[in-house]
């Protein structure tokens, strides 16, 4: 289990690329850009086990369902209508799936989640950094 974490800990950092987020006592997740790097692995090439293929597809299966219901909240609505002033900390909770009584580890995680959802689409990632932005003290 030591080597395990040993690993991960190195691969938080930055001069290895910061490919996860998290510790031991709280967990540990991909980072967007550990998200990134996985999607360029060759799976297939590295190993022909039908459980690589599942996880790989369902990774893919639940940000597509996840990119889905963010597109189909207010905030997102609001935001392609040009209506960004109108976004209010209830569209923020909507989007976010969180609220005012989520304790900061379970924040962290649906933050963790949407970052690597909305990676690949511009849209979603400019609201993102736009919700971000503007409601900073739900992100602390």
């Amino acid at each position: 289990m030591d080597a395990v974490s040993v690993a991960l800990r190195s691969a938080k950092k930055t001069q290895n690329g910061e490919l996860v987020v998290g510790n031991n006592a709280k967990g540990w997740m991909l980072s967007p850009t550990g998200l990134k790097w996985i999607k360029t692995i060759d799976l297939d090439a590295i190993h022909e086990k039908i459980s690589i293929k599942v996880r790989s597809t369902s990774i893919l299966a639940n940000q597509e369902v996840e990119r889905k219901r963010l597109r189909s909240t207010r905030a997102y609505e609001l935001f392609i209508s040009g209506k960004f002033k109108a976004i209010a900390l209830q569209d923020f909770y909507e989007f976010a799936r969180v609220n005012e009584y989520f304790q900061t580890k379970a924040r962290q995680r649906r933050y963790a989640i949407i970052a690597n959802t909305v990676i690949d689409d511009n849209i979603l990632s400019r609201l993102w950094d736009l919700l971000q932005t503007k409601f900073p003290k739900e992100i602390q």
